[in-house]
């Protein structure tokens, strides 16, 4: 029997809450405070993730698998969907990752670091915008244009498997496992325990002068190997190879670094690593040019629901208004709040960037699997510096709005195709992105305040990979100087984008050239344990991927407790 509530020309916002509290029953108190609770965990470890490695743990598998587990073991009656909904809160909240791969870093490099409310608005409200825009563009990216989103694909298969009672309880377990023993080895690695356990074995001084290897002791690093495969993983060693045992000691023979050491090295590299990193993530747009033009085109086919049918629940978005309202309170609250840092007419130029990269992002990622978050801010830094402000750290902490909101718009997109697999309610999802990247924003501020007072950034621990191309960016627009060096630059960019064209890692490749010589033999290890697993059959290559994500969690968690025991109490 169909259910339908109707108002006049357009859904009610309030009535269609109603059904979806009451007799959907996808949205349940506890799925909320599991999701905010594991969303804010995530939060700080991608923070963590992020200025160490240049990456992040978009959180579905594992809330996912946690959520199954715990449903399961308290007897819920509709475990997928409910499960559905507690990834999709985790995945909200710690997907904010993007603006520490290098806005907010280099904002605090200058000497520029808000307050912790100022943060959150900042979090939240750029988190806001990203979300609003996959409420508005569902229906035509996932229904209409049947894109792919191979994320979702793969979080939907996860929840058809640990929706089956047994196999919950046995993946929870792997997770568990891995996140317990990440935390073990940084707890030995912390001052609380006064290091018996070395954070990296550094093989320099046994190497001819000017040469530099090392391997470091990082279940994170293992568990990003994993993650990302073996190419990627062979791209990524290969750059810090390129680093450490050729380019660097050809630049200190030659006098261009005063010192073997990693700080100077990576700035000379800067410029070629930038290029592979730019070139190669350039062609990959530029070959899916349509995907981004018909991207623009859905601009024209938002629609508004004007009832809700229970036979039709999994195609039932939240009203237009309630988008629309958000954005234009995101333009209000941020210019309100950010104001004295620059004209508060900027900030609507700076919410339509944000707005339309948004959308790119979320076309490409449907139709690649791949969101280049970096490149969307570094042009939005060219374009604040352009237009809005001279001064560095305004520029780097204005493009993190956009950062955050093209990061939420992929990942919440994805949770949307999950949702349209398993045939759950998208307004449901919709309304809990909403809540869950509350939790995340409260979260994150804290990590990074934490590791910043406790290790300093961009050093040998946490470089900022990302933050390094960023911080020569944001110098070049202030100063009117161009930090790189025009002919590595070339170089790089040619190089990346030749690596992209025949499908070989550039991007990891650039980020091997920027990370110490320690972390790639063991990001390495990660790629070889994938494929090892991987040729076993894809029931354990699943497992090892449960595994893994709760190393990663395990290193971000841990690490950000024992950066805030250093920072507050030692």
């Amino acid at each position: 029997m169909k259910n339908q509530v109707q108002s006049g020309k357009n859904l009610k916002f309030f009535d269609l809450i109603k059904v979806l509290l009451l007799q959907r029953k996808e949205v349940t108190l506890r799925a909320i405070v599991m999701g905010l609770v594991f969303g804010a965990i995530l939060a700080c470890s991608n923070v963590y993730l992020a200025m160490k490695v240049g990456a992040f743990n978009a959180g579905s598998i594992p809330g996912a698998i946690v959520g199954a587990g715990f449903l399961h073991a308290v007897g819920s009656k509709a475990l997928i969907f409910e499960a559905n909904i507690i990834q999709t809160i985790t995945s909200a909240g710690a997907n904010f990752s993007g603006a520490f791969f290098d806005s907010i870093p280099v904002a605090a490099s200058f000497g520029k670091l808000p307050g912790y409310f100022e943060l959150f608005i900042y979090l939240a409200f750029g988190g806001l915008i990203g979300i609003s825009l996959t409420v508005l563009f569902r229906r035509y990216l996932v229904v209409e244009e049947q894109l792919a989103y191979p994320s979702g694909i793969a979080v939907a298969n996860t929840l058809e498997v640990v929706s089956k009672g047994k196999e919950a309880g046995r993946k929870l377990k792997i997770l568990f496992y891995g996140f317990l023993i990440s935390a073990l080895v940084v707890l030995l690695q912390s001052q609380v325990f006064k290091s018996v356990l070395p954070w990296s074995f550094d093989f320099t001084s046994l190497l001819p002068e000017g040469f530099m290897f090392g391997v470091a002791i990082s279940p994170l690093l293992i568990g990003f190997g994993y993650m990302m495969g073996l190419k990627s993983a062979v791209g990524y060693f290969i750059g810090n190879v390129l680093s450490g045992l050729i380019l660097g000691p050809m630049l200190y023979r030659q006098g261009a670094v005063a010192e073997v050491a990693w700080a100077p090295i990576a700035k000379v590299l800067a410029s070629p690593a930038s290029g592979l990193l730019i070139g190669g993530t350039l062609l990959t747009m530029a070959v899916n040019y349509k995907s981004i033009l018909r991207a623009f085109k859905a601009l024209s086919k938002v629609r508004i629901a004007k009832e809700f049918d229970e036979d039709k629940a999994y195609d039932i978005d939240l009203p237009v208004q309630v988008p629309l309202g958000i954005i234009l309170l995101g333009t209000i609250v941020l210019g309100m709040f950010f104001g004295k840092y620059a004209h508060v007419l900027a900030f609507p130029l700076i919410v339509l960037c944000a707005f339309l990269f948004s959308l790119v992002a979320a076309r490409t990622t449907g139709e690649t699997g791949l969101c280049p978050t970096s490149l969307f801010v570094w042009v939005a830094m060219a374009i604040i510096g352009g237009v809005v402000t001279k001064r560095p750290e305004v520029i780097a902490f204005l493009a993190g709005i956009v950062a955050v909101s093209v990061g939420q718009a992929a990942d919440s997109m994805n949770d949307l195709k999950t949702g349209y697999l398993i045939k759950a309610t998208p307004a449901s999802q919709q309304l809990v992105q909403y809540i869950g990247l509350l939790g995340g924003a409260l979260a994150a501020p804290l990590a990074f305040v934490a590791i910043v007072n406790a290790y300093g950034i961009f050093n040998e621990q946490f470089p900022v990979p990302f933050g390094m191309v960023a911080k020569e960016i944001v110098v070049s627009v202030s100063e009117g100087v161009n930090p790189f060096d025009t002919v590595t630059l070339s170089i790089g960019l040619i190089a990346g984008g030749v690596l992209s064209f025949f499908h070989l890692p550039a991007l990891p490749m650039g980020l091997g050239m920027f990370a110490p010589v320690t972390f790639g033999l063991t990001v390495l290890i990660g790629g070889v344990i994938r494929k090892a697993v991987s040729s076993r059959g894809a029931a354990p290559e699943d497992d090892g991927i449960a595994f893994f994500s709760g190393m990663l969690a395990g290193e971000g968690v841990m690490g950000v407790i024992m950066a805030a025991v250093i920072a507050f109490l030692l």
